[in-house]
């Protein structure tokens, strides 16, 4: 039987980050399952408009051109989809998983993924809207916007919130920990960007390695054609991009309960609660 990681209690922020790979290498398989199941489809489609994408500006079409702005446009919606579908079901997995003390049935994790799929589509169009205008007015406010918004997209999951209800309840949760909450969000996307780039290198490799070879022959048509390898790697990079951002959703949960702890108590009364019921 797997240990029951307790998610409702305070953390520093080395056990966060051990919790939260821990979590992954225990739960990895029926996550992975339920993850198909919802953003499966969207995560293809997303492969494959990247793959086509990095296809058409190897063969010398511009980044921003009639011809890719479609295929950037179509990998937008489908990254778009894929980030809801999978932020979805990460947090309902946990969510399941903390009610029924360890047990999670994926029956129930699709169905209430697909659920609050609509909730955090509208969380989401706002929370843009909200960041790039902070992010206009000089970089700050963006910033600042960051923090809570990046729990609020949790709070609807985990405290049942409308979108609007849940950006107002995550400026409330992070009014006097914000710069403790951005600096454990700092650290946990540089140890994620440090594993996501492991695996860009190859890619980066052989992109300078290949660039040197056309630049030392002769014709300039030299670097034309399809190049497969550069596909499959670039395809590999994205692969393991897209499903470290399901390690980050886990970690988001984790940075939830420690600061829902720090100003609620909830793990602590339910113990409580839970001895008093044992001694009756």
């Amino acid at each position: 039987m797997n240990e029951f990681i307790q998610f409702k209690k305070q953390r520093e922020l080395g056990s966060m980050l051990s919790d939260t790979f821990k979590f992954m290498r225990i739960h990895f398989k029926p996550l992975a399952r339920v993850l198909i199941k919802t953003s499966g489809i969207p995560f293809l489609l997303l492969l494959v408009f990247s793959g086509y994408y990095t296809h058409l500006t190897q063969g010398g079409t511009e980044p921003f051109s009639s011809a890719s702005i479609p295929v950037l446009f179509l990998m937008g919606i489908s990254s778009l989809v894929y980030y809801i579908l999978m932020g979805s079901t990460v947090l309902n997995y946990i969510k399941t998983y903390i009610n029924s003390g360890g047990t999670v049935e994926e029956s129930t994790v699709v169905s209430n993924s697909f659920q609050y799929s609509g909730t955090l589509l509208a969380f989401t169009l706002v929370s843009l809207f909200m960041l790039v205008f902070g992010l206009m007015f000089f970089i700050i406010p963006g910033i600042y916007f960051y923090v809570p918004l990046y729990l609020a997209f949790t709070m609807i999951i985990f405290k049942d919130l409308g979108a609007l209800q849940a950006i107002s309840a995550g400026f409330n949760l992070v009014s006097d920990r914000w710069w403790v909450t951005f600096g454990t969000i700092m650290v946990i996307g540089i140890v994620l960007f440090i594993i996501s780039y492991v695996f860009q290198m190859p890619a980066m490799i052989y992109l300078l390695v290949r660039t040197f070879a056309v630049a030392d022959e002769v014709s300039s048509a030299s670097g034309a054609g399809l190049d497969f390898i550069a596909i499959f790697l670039d395809l590999i990079s994205n692969i393991a991009s897209y499903l470290i951002s399901v390690v980050a959703m886990v970690a988001a949960a984790f940075i939830y309960f420690d600061l829902n702890e720090y100003k609620n108590r909830t793990g602590l009364l339910e113990k409580i609660e839970t001895l008093e019921k044992a001694n009756d």
